[in-house]
Protein backbone atom coordinates (compact mmCIF):
# COMPACT_ATOMS: atom_id res chain seq x y z
CA UNK A 1 0.00 0.00 0.00
CA UNK A 2 1.10 3.62 -1.15
CA UNK A 3 -0.33 6.86 0.25
CA UNK A 4 -0.30 9.41 -2.52
CA UNK A 5 -0.36 13.52 -1.72
CA UNK A 6 -0.65 16.17 -4.25
CA UNK A 7 1.36 19.36 -3.30
CA UNK A 8 0.11 22.72 -5.16
CA UNK A 9 2.93 25.52 -5.18
CA UNK A 10 1.85 28.89 -6.61
CA UNK A 11 4.34 31.46 -8.12
CA UNK A 12 3.45 35.36 -7.67
CA UNK A 13 3.39 35.55 -11.67
CA UNK A 14 0.49 32.75 -11.89
CA UNK A 15 2.61 29.47 -12.17
CA UNK A 16 1.54 26.32 -10.57
CA UNK A 17 4.54 23.65 -9.76
CA UNK A 18 2.76 20.42 -8.96
CA UNK A 19 4.21 17.30 -6.91
CA UNK A 20 3.27 14.50 -6.27
CA UNK A 21 4.69 12.72 -2.76
CA UNK A 22 4.35 8.77 -2.96
CA UNK A 23 5.39 7.19 0.50
CA UNK A 24 5.00 3.52 0.88
CA UNK A 25 4.20 1.52 4.10
CA UNK A 26 7.19 0.14 4.54
CA UNK A 27 10.40 2.60 3.41
CA UNK A 28 13.02 0.48 2.19
CA UNK A 29 15.32 2.98 0.67
CA UNK A 30 17.41 5.33 2.11
CA UNK A 31 17.10 7.62 -0.26
CA UNK A 32 14.79 10.41 -1.32
CA UNK A 33 13.69 9.79 -4.57
CA UNK A 34 12.79 12.99 -7.15
CA UNK A 35 11.98 12.50 -10.48
CA UNK A 36 11.64 15.42 -13.34
CA UNK A 37 10.11 14.33 -16.58
CA UNK A 38 11.65 15.84 -20.36
CA UNK A 39 9.66 16.74 -23.61
CA UNK A 40 5.92 15.89 -23.60
CA UNK A 41 3.69 15.26 -26.07
CA UNK A 42 1.15 17.46 -25.77
CA UNK A 43 -1.47 15.26 -27.77
CA UNK A 44 -0.89 12.11 -25.29
CA UNK A 45 -0.30 13.47 -21.98
CA UNK A 46 -2.03 15.89 -20.08
CA UNK A 47 -0.55 17.56 -17.72
CA UNK A 48 0.65 17.30 -14.71
CA UNK A 49 2.83 14.72 -15.97
CA UNK A 50 4.59 12.75 -13.54
CA UNK A 51 7.88 10.57 -14.62
CA UNK A 52 8.17 6.93 -13.84
CA UNK A 53 5.45 6.92 -11.41
CA UNK A 54 4.82 3.14 -12.09
CA UNK A 55 8.09 1.80 -12.93
CA UNK A 56 9.41 3.94 -9.43
CA UNK A 57 7.73 1.64 -7.32
CA UNK A 58 9.81 -1.11 -7.45
CA UNK A 59 11.85 1.16 -4.88
CA UNK A 60 9.38 1.04 -2.03
CA UNK A 61 10.69 4.80 -1.47
CA UNK A 62 9.52 7.65 -0.72
CA UNK A 63 9.07 9.61 -4.10
CA UNK A 64 8.38 13.08 -5.33
CA UNK A 65 7.12 13.46 -9.10
CA UNK A 66 7.56 17.00 -10.44
CA UNK A 67 5.29 18.34 -13.38
CA UNK A 68 7.02 20.74 -15.26
CA UNK A 69 5.27 24.66 -14.69
CA UNK A 70 4.95 25.23 -18.23
CA UNK A 71 2.50 22.57 -19.15
CA UNK A 72 -0.02 24.39 -17.29
CA UNK A 73 0.71 27.53 -18.34
CA UNK A 74 0.84 27.11 -22.09
CA UNK A 75 -0.57 24.88 -24.41
CA UNK A 76 2.24 25.04 -26.83
CA UNK A 77 5.70 24.16 -25.64
CA UNK A 78 5.99 20.51 -25.42
CA UNK A 79 9.63 21.29 -23.04
CA UNK A 80 10.29 23.62 -20.20
CA UNK A 81 13.54 22.25 -18.44
CA UNK A 82 11.66 23.46 -15.42
CA UNK A 83 12.44 27.08 -15.73
CA UNK A 84 9.37 28.94 -15.58
CA UNK A 85 8.76 30.27 -11.86
CA UNK A 86 12.69 28.33 -10.69
CA UNK A 87 13.01 31.58 -8.72
CA UNK A 88 10.29 30.72 -6.19
CA UNK A 89 10.02 27.03 -6.75
CA UNK A 90 13.30 26.02 -5.99
CA UNK A 91 13.51 27.20 -2.45
CA UNK A 92 10.18 25.41 -1.95
CA UNK A 93 11.39 22.35 -3.51
CA UNK A 94 14.61 22.28 -1.91
CA UNK A 95 12.80 23.17 1.56
CA UNK A 96 10.54 20.03 0.89
CA UNK A 97 13.12 17.62 -0.09
CA UNK A 98 15.14 18.52 3.06
CA UNK A 99 11.97 18.14 5.38
CA UNK A 100 11.25 14.73 3.91
CA UNK A 101 14.75 13.51 4.43
CA UNK A 102 15.19 14.68 7.72
CA UNK A 103 11.81 13.45 8.82
CA UNK A 104 12.39 10.14 7.56
CA UNK A 105 16.08 9.66 8.82
CA UNK A 106 17.18 9.59 4.74
CA UNK A 107 20.38 9.94 3.70
CA UNK A 108 20.34 11.71 0.69
CA UNK A 109 18.45 12.24 -2.64
CA UNK A 110 18.12 10.80 -5.53
CA UNK A 111 17.66 13.37 -8.79
CA UNK A 112 16.25 11.52 -11.33
CA UNK A 113 15.50 12.62 -14.97
CA UNK A 114 15.56 12.13 -18.90
CA UNK A 115 16.58 15.02 -21.39
CA UNK A 116 15.10 18.23 -19.92
CA UNK A 117 14.71 15.93 -17.06
CA UNK A 118 18.02 14.97 -16.46
CA UNK A 119 19.24 18.55 -16.60
CA UNK A 120 17.25 20.05 -13.42
CA UNK A 121 18.43 16.64 -11.68
CA UNK A 122 21.91 17.58 -12.09
CA UNK A 123 21.12 21.33 -11.56
CA UNK A 124 19.70 20.44 -8.43
CA UNK A 125 21.59 17.78 -7.08
CA UNK A 126 24.73 20.70 -7.63
CA UNK A 127 22.89 23.23 -5.71
CA UNK A 128 20.71 21.17 -2.92
CA UNK A 129 21.23 21.24 0.55
CA UNK A 130 20.63 17.95 0.79
CA UNK A 131 23.59 15.23 0.09
CA UNK A 132 22.50 13.76 -2.85
CA UNK A 133 22.97 11.74 -6.49
CA UNK A 134 21.83 12.93 -10.03
CA UNK A 135 20.78 10.11 -12.21
CA UNK A 136 20.52 11.74 -15.53
CA UNK A 137 19.57 9.86 -18.94
CA UNK A 138 20.57 11.91 -22.31
CA UNK A 139 20.76 14.97 -20.49
CA UNK A 140 21.18 18.68 -22.24
CA UNK A 141 24.23 20.54 -21.31
CA UNK A 142 22.71 23.98 -22.46
CA UNK A 143 19.16 24.57 -23.06
CA UNK A 144 19.18 27.27 -25.36
CA UNK A 145 21.50 25.20 -27.69
CA UNK A 146 18.47 22.41 -28.28
CA UNK A 147 16.19 22.59 -30.93
CA UNK A 148 13.24 23.00 -29.14
CA UNK A 149 14.66 25.78 -27.39
CA UNK A 150 12.83 27.92 -30.55
CA UNK A 151 9.24 26.08 -29.41
CA UNK A 152 10.21 26.95 -25.79
CA UNK A 153 11.71 31.10 -26.55
CA UNK A 154 8.36 32.14 -27.36
CA UNK A 155 6.94 31.57 -23.90
CA UNK A 156 10.17 32.20 -21.87
CA UNK A 157 10.49 36.14 -23.34
CA UNK A 158 9.23 38.04 -20.92
CA UNK A 159 8.57 35.09 -18.35
CA UNK A 160 12.24 34.09 -16.73
CA UNK A 161 12.58 37.30 -15.44
CA UNK A 162 16.33 37.66 -15.84
CA UNK A 163 16.37 33.82 -14.52
CA UNK A 164 19.63 32.99 -15.38
CA UNK A 165 19.96 29.25 -17.20
CA UNK A 166 23.51 28.15 -16.83
CA UNK A 167 24.61 25.03 -18.69
CA UNK A 168 25.98 22.21 -16.77
CA UNK A 169 29.59 22.99 -18.05
CA UNK A 170 29.09 26.43 -16.09
CA UNK A 171 27.62 24.87 -12.80
CA UNK A 172 30.28 22.02 -13.10
CA UNK A 173 32.73 24.60 -13.33
CA UNK A 174 31.76 26.60 -10.58
CA UNK A 175 30.13 24.86 -8.03
CA UNK A 176 31.73 21.45 -8.72
CA UNK A 177 30.15 18.32 -6.77
CA UNK A 178 31.15 18.25 -3.06
CA UNK A 179 32.59 14.92 -1.29
CA UNK A 180 28.66 14.22 -0.41
CA UNK A 181 27.22 14.27 -4.04
CA UNK A 182 27.68 12.27 -7.21
CA UNK A 183 26.38 13.03 -11.03
CA UNK A 184 25.84 9.84 -13.22
CA UNK A 185 24.92 10.11 -16.81
CA UNK A 186 23.87 7.68 -19.33
CA UNK A 187 23.66 8.03 -22.67
CA UNK A 188 22.94 5.82 -25.96
CA UNK A 189 25.19 5.41 -28.30
CA UNK A 190 22.65 6.37 -31.37
CA UNK A 191 21.78 9.90 -29.23
CA UNK A 192 24.16 11.40 -31.85
CA UNK A 193 22.64 15.26 -31.54
CA UNK A 194 23.14 15.25 -27.64
CA UNK A 195 26.95 13.22 -27.70
CA UNK A 196 28.41 16.52 -29.43
CA UNK A 197 26.88 19.14 -28.13
CA UNK A 198 25.84 18.32 -25.02
CA UNK A 199 27.66 15.17 -23.62
CA UNK A 200 31.01 15.90 -25.26
CA UNK A 201 31.27 19.44 -23.65
CA UNK A 202 30.38 18.06 -20.13
CA UNK A 203 32.59 14.99 -20.56
CA UNK A 204 35.50 17.30 -20.77
CA UNK A 205 34.77 20.17 -18.36
CA UNK A 206 34.54 17.34 -15.66
CA UNK A 207 37.83 14.77 -16.89
CA UNK A 208 39.28 15.68 -13.61
CA UNK A 209 36.27 15.04 -11.41
CA UNK A 210 35.80 11.54 -9.69
CA UNK A 211 32.64 12.46 -8.97
CA UNK A 212 31.04 12.65 -12.18
CA UNK A 213 30.83 9.72 -14.23
CA UNK A 214 29.56 9.29 -17.97
CA UNK A 215 28.07 6.17 -19.55
CA UNK A 216 27.81 5.20 -23.00
CA UNK A 217 24.87 2.56 -23.34
CA UNK A 218 25.87 0.39 -26.81
CA UNK A 219 21.83 -0.45 -27.53
CA UNK A 220 21.37 1.17 -30.86
CA UNK A 221 18.85 3.51 -29.58
CA UNK A 222 18.46 7.52 -29.75
CA UNK A 223 17.13 9.82 -27.65
CA UNK A 224 15.24 9.48 -24.49
CA UNK A 225 14.64 5.59 -25.38
CA UNK A 226 15.77 3.42 -22.34
CA UNK A 227 14.77 -0.28 -21.70
CA UNK A 228 13.81 -0.96 -17.66
CA UNK A 229 16.49 -2.95 -17.50
CA UNK A 230 19.04 -0.43 -18.67
CA UNK A 231 17.63 2.24 -16.56
CA UNK A 232 17.47 0.27 -13.22
CA UNK A 233 20.84 -1.56 -13.85
CA UNK A 234 22.58 1.76 -14.78
CA UNK A 235 21.05 3.69 -11.50
CA UNK A 236 21.89 0.97 -8.94
CA UNK A 237 25.58 1.97 -10.87
CA UNK A 238 24.87 5.01 -9.53
CA UNK A 239 23.98 4.38 -6.16
CA UNK A 240 27.37 2.47 -5.72
CA UNK A 241 29.13 5.13 -7.09
CA UNK A 242 27.40 7.69 -4.51
CA UNK A 243 28.09 5.41 -1.49
CA UNK A 244 31.75 5.23 -2.85
CA UNK A 245 32.60 8.94 -2.78
CA UNK A 246 33.04 9.64 0.19
CA UNK A 247 35.35 6.97 0.55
Amino acid sequence: MHQEEEIVYLHSRGYELRVLRRTPEVVASPLLHVFFHGQVDRARFVPPVYHRRRSSLRLEAICLFASDPVLLFSREPSIGWFLLGDDEFWPRLDDLTARVCAENGLSGIAWHGPSAGGYVAIRNALRSRTPGLAFAVGPQNDPRRFPYWREFAPTAAGELAGQDVPPITELLRETPPAADRAVYITVNDRDYHHLRFHIEPIFTESSALRNVHISLLRNGLGHERITEVDYWTGFAKAVDMFGGVGR
